[in-house]
């Protein structure tokens, strides 16, 4: 797997985003503050070891056939892929997420990204 630019490595092969080193105040969205508190705390956890619950996977959407994109603005990736199960999104649609802020790499079963968690089912890699 070709591991994003994110900021952190653990142990564990969990990459993740130093989203206070890459964001101003002034880059925060006021109406979306509780989403971004939860985003913080989900970041601040996994970074002292907490990985998501089984209970937290089962309700995230799947990506399927996904790949990591080229950086974009500020140095940040995104994933693409085919969703199911998106809380906004028909099933089957090909997408690409918000940024992404977390990724279990050693064996590519969930990422985080600014809007929510998302089960990794068949990586474009894996495909090949």
């Amino acid at each position: 797997m070709i591991l994003p630019a994110l900021d952190f490595i653990l142990d564990d092969g969990v990459v993740l985003l130093d989203l206070a080193a890459r964001a101003e105040a002034e880059d925060l969205d006021i109406s979306s503050l509780p989403r971004w508190r939860q985003l913080l705390g989900d970041l601040a956890r996994l970074r002292s070891g907490w990985r998501p619950e089984p209970r937290i996977l089962e309700r995230a959407p799947r990506l399927d056939h996904w790949s990591v994109s080229e950086p974009q603005d500020f140095g940040l990736v995104r994933l693409l892929g085919t969703v199911t199960g998106h809380p906004l999104l028909p099933d089957h649609r090909v997408v690409t997420t918000s940024p992404l802020v977390a990724l279990e790499t050693r064996r590519g079963t969930w990422a985080r990204t600014v809007s929510r968690f998302y089960v990794l089912h068949s990586s474009q890699r894996e495909e090949r």
